[in-house]
């Protein structure tokens, strides 16, 4: 599949790989505005207003798809009990890319 089928990251427009692809470029899991919505090593976040909140989006859902490296520069905002929550949250294979990383090596 070429890249220019890929979602790009809501900060860096960096193109995200997909986890799953196909050779006639159909996907058969869920899509984001025709483009695969499980991206490799990414993350979604929704975000989610209310009545009198930061955002009256009531019924309306807003998102961000954040590659890698943007994910894990949002998560430097946060308190280390809330990056907690992260440690372990994606594996590696020969070289740690983050402090999320986790291995079966590991201990």
């Amino acid at each position: 599949m070429n890249e220019d089928k890929w979602l790009k990251c809501t900060k860096c427009n960096e193109p995200m790989k997909p986890v799953f692809t196909s050779d006639d470029d159909t996907f058969p899991e869920s899509m984001v505005n025709g483009f695969p919505e499980q991206i490799e090593d990414g993350f979604k976040i929704i975000f989610s207003g209310g009545y009198n909140m930061f955002r009256d989006n009531v019924g309306e859902e807003n998102y961000a798809m954040l590659c890698h490296d943007c994910v894990v520069e949002l998560l430097e905002f946060f308190p280390e009990s809330f990056k907690e929550k992260f440690m372990g949250s994606h594996p590696y294979n020969d070289v740690k890319c983050c402090r999320y990383t986790w291995s079966f090596g590991d201990e």
